[in-house]
């Protein structure tokens, strides 16, 4: 059961309204571990990513409490803890109080905490352009959250996907790694998954979701760094320095791997360190750059239809509004999703259904939505 349900509600219909890629329940595990078993060190109610077209995205921790004792200023310092731990540049609390002291208010806003009172969430919301004249979503609806939660314990094999959805993605120390891990997960989870069965092809979608979320601030990073390199070889080396942490390490960790190769006939061709289909992630790197202001928006777009997986009678009004609203985005999402099926080795028929979904969003201008 999830514990002030009401609030979260209210944040998470929020965060999706504002067109940011949100986290429902997120455990906090420790960067790194000493014991065989990593125990969450504390949660996090709500996180969202807030597209940015400088870093791909900034973060946004919130923490909702509905217990009348909390203290608004514990809460804040406790709060800017867990913002320094995710490099959050901003971190909202939302309080069940009838009043919160204005001293409380103005010391929090100093360490980037806004202190709302739930009476004052609405207003809130509309004074920062919260847009409710767009139909209901499926992201911004906790219950779906919570049907995607209960995958673990229908299918056991999928269990840790989940759990790397609500946590091991959001520990990863760089989208680098980030973007590894999510096409290992992928990888991993290929003889479990089952295109006839829709939670399935939910967690697909958001494996996907994840993946383009990563590469958005991959992609910030490359623009940044290089703008858009002229030819194949020079954006493949670009992104096996970002992807690898630099170039002394990348060939450090090829030389490795060459080696182990060399000295073991049971170990693979010691190809060069290389993601699954190079070709395929360079060719969608490089529409990224192309337009890396949309790419980060296409994550949202993905896990709208995730989660449209999960009710009986789907409607995709939300999702066409999103792809209306970013069109290179739509096209984007679709890019990712069919990577992530074809680097995971994934029976087709999950990018079949991907595709077609995608390319129905993708309308000519004169039929999208005003």
């Amino acid at each position: 059961m999830i514990q002030d349900r009401g609030l979260k509600a209210r944040v998470l219909k929020y965060a999706v309204a504002k067109r940011w890629f949100p986290q429902l329940e997120l455990d906090v595990l420790p960067r790194m571990g000493t014991s065989e078993a990593r125990k969450p060190m504390t949660d996090i109610d709500v996180m969202a990513s807030v597209p940015d077209e400088f870093d791909g995205y900034r973060t946004l921790v919130v923490d909702c409490k509905s217990g009348t004792r909390e203290s608004p200023i514990t809460r804040a310092l406790w709060l800017r803890g867990v913002m320094d731990h995710f490099h959050a540049t901003r971190g909202l609390c939302v309080l069940v109080k009838e009043k919160i002291e204005p001293d409380h208010r103005y010391n929090a806003a100093q360490m980037g905490v806004v202190l709302i009172a739930e009476d004052e969430f609405e207003k809130y919301a509309l004074a920062t352009g919260a847009r409710g004249d767009t139909p209901a979503s499926y992201t911004g609806q906790i219950e779906i959250w919570e049907r995607f939660f209960e995958i673990g314990a229908r299918y056991k094999p999928l269990a840790e996907s989940v759990q790397f959805s609500t946590s091991g993605y959001w520990m990863c120390s760089s989208e680098s790694e980030a973007c590894r891990r999510t096409i290992a997960e992928a990888l991993r989870i290929r003889p479990e998954v089952d295109p006839a069965k829709r939670d399935h092809i939910s967690l697909i979608l958001d494996l996907s979701a994840l993946f383009m979320h990563s590469l958005s601030r991959l992609v910030a990073k490359l623009f940044a760094s290089y703008l858009q390199p002229d030819n194949r070889d020079e954006l493949s080396n670009a992104l096996l320095t970002l992807l690898y942490g630099g170039r002394e390490n990348y060939e450090h960790l090829n030389a490795l791997k060459k080696l182990v190769a060399a000295s073991n006939p049971g170990v693979q061709n010691g190809k060069s360190l290389t993601l699954p289909e190079w070709d395929r992630f360079l060719q969608l790197v490089r529409h990224g750059l192309d337009s890396p202001i949309q790419l980060p928006h296409a994550a949202l777009i993905l896990r709208e239809l995730a989660w449209s997986f999960l009710v009986e009678k789907p409607s995709l009004a939300f999702a066409d509004v999103l792809s209306s609203e970013n069109r290179q985005a739509a096209k984007m999402a679709l890019l990712g999703a069919e990577y992530i099926c074809h680097a995971g080795k994934l029976p087709p028929e999950f990018g079949s259904i991907a595709t077609k979904m995608l390319l129905d969003l993708q309308k000519p201008p004169s039929q999208t939505i005003p």
